[in-house]
């Protein structure tokens, strides 16, 4: 159970970190994050609004009380990288390139999913009597 605990709060700092290093730019409106949400179509106020509101997710997923806010913050992050893949793939279209999981939205998404798999792992050993077990070679095994 420690050990899960440990991926937990590690998958969950690091993509916090994430969101709000990526953020910062969107709040104070640097020209290249203006120039590349123009390219979208998004004017200054969204790019300023989108930002804060990754700040505050990111702080939200951090606190360890307050389930409910945790919960809506994950949601709102999750249609965040969502809704910034689709608005990628609609400007520049669906391209070979755009499947590779080399912009940072993509790999968001996956620091989600894998931070939402701890979370699921933890609450499932929680309230049952089955336990889990991580190998050196990090595959989980229930017991």
């Amino acid at each position: 159970m420690k050990r899960t605990k440990i991926i937990y709060w590690t998958v969950t700092v690091i993509f916090a970190v994430f969101m709000a290093f990526t953020a910062v730019p969107d709040v104070m409106l640097v020209p290249d994050a203006v120039k590349f949400m123009h390219h979208l179509g998004y004017p200054n106020y969204f790019t300023a609004f989108i930002g804060g509101a990754k700040i505050l997710g990111a702080i939200a997923i951090l606190i360890p009380s307050f389930p409910k806010i945790k919960e809506w913050a994950y949601a709102g992050l999750f249609f965040d990288l969502i809704g910034a893949t689709w608005s990628v793939g609609s400007a520049d279209g669906f391209t070979p390139s755009f499947y590779v999981v080399a912009d940072y939205r993509r790999r968001g998404i996956l620091l989600l999913l894998a931070q939402i798999l701890c979370c699921a792992i933890t609450k499932i050993a929680r309230y049952t009597k089955v336990s889990f077990h991580i190998g050196p070679n990090g595959i989980a095994r229930c017991f």
